[in-house]
């Protein structure tokens, strides 16, 4: 006779991650997740949008890992997460001013150009 399993209290916080986990995933696909795929193979033309998404991504998984990995760090030492936010906004904003290039009520041509142009 198979005896049912039953759930202790000590479980209850493993089940309820992965309750959110879940629900997370699952909201996440019927939300933004499509828009980004959809938004990324607009912004990267045919000859090159598998390799520029496929490079997107890894950026993102980089950023997040320090992220995370800073996070500990940030909270021990400062005892809020406001000094890592800080410095990934401020460093955002001077890589968005020194690097990108203006590209405001400009064609796609006159972009392609530009962006040609500052390799």
């Amino acid at each position: 006779m198979i005896k049912p399993q039953t759930y202790s209290v000590k479980n209850a916080p493993i089940l309820a991650i992965g309750f959110f986990l879940v629900g997370f995933i699952c909201f996440f696909i019927f939300s933004t997740g499509p828009i980004i795929g959809v938004s990324f193979s607009e912004l990267f033309s045919i000859t090159i949008n598998e390799a520029a998404i496929l490079f997107v991504g890894f950026i993102n998984s980089l950023v997040s890992d320090s992220f995370q990995q800073i996070f500990s760090w940030d909270l021990d030492a400062f005892g809020s997460i406001f000094f890592s936010n800080g410095l990934f906004a401020v460093s955002g904003m001077i890589f968005i001013i020194l690097v990108i290039p203006e590209t405001n009520k400009k064609s796609l041509e006159a972009l392609k150009e530009i962006l040609i142009k500052s390799k």
